[in-house]
């Protein structure tokens, strides 16, 4: 019996010793101390994040009711959720931003032959988004869109 009641002090100066150590060391210093955390999920998802995407206003001539980002088109694009294609567009929007065309024309290539391949005409424009991760995965909003450039792809 004295064992027991060792065994429960123990464990409960253990598990408090836990709350107090996670909690402290968030408060003060915003890291965790692995296996010590301090019980809040996800406190360490980045807040606002900024990235490019691509966004398809027609396709073969035809107009999209509203503009549609390329990820959000799997019927007409095949790669449209390729992690990728992703980056490729990351790749893209970063040389546009800093004025890259060479490394703007070899992306473009890239999106152009492999991506948009299934279709013969491709009006599409890359776009400068932010957004707060967890806001966007309720609501699906971005917090801010701009327009960076417009592109064409045809085949005659």
């Amino acid at each position: 019996m004295k064992y027991y009641g060792f065994l429960q002090k123990t464990i409960t100066i253990a598990i408090v010793l836990y709350f107090i150590i996670g909690n402290f060391t968030w408060a003060l210093f915003k890291l965790e101390i692995y296996p010590i955390a301090s019980w809040n999920l996800f406190s360490v998802v980045p807040n606002l994040v900024t990235d490019y995407g691509l966004q398809i206003k027609s396709i073969n001539q035809v107009e999209l009711e509203e503009p549609t980002y390329f990820q959000d088109l799997p019927d007409e694009f095949a790669e449209a959720n390729s992690i990728v294609a992703f980056y490729v567009i990351q790749n893209l929007g970063i040389a546009i931003e800093k004025n890259d065309t060479e490394s703007i024309e070899n992306l473009r290539e890239q999106i152009e032959n492999e991506y948009f391949a299934s279709q013969q005409h491709v009006e599409y424009e890359i776009y400068k988004r932010s957004y707060f991760a967890m806001d966007r995965w309720d609501t699906g909003q971005y917090e801010e869109e701009g327009r960076l450039v417009t592109f064409e792809k045809s085949t005659n």
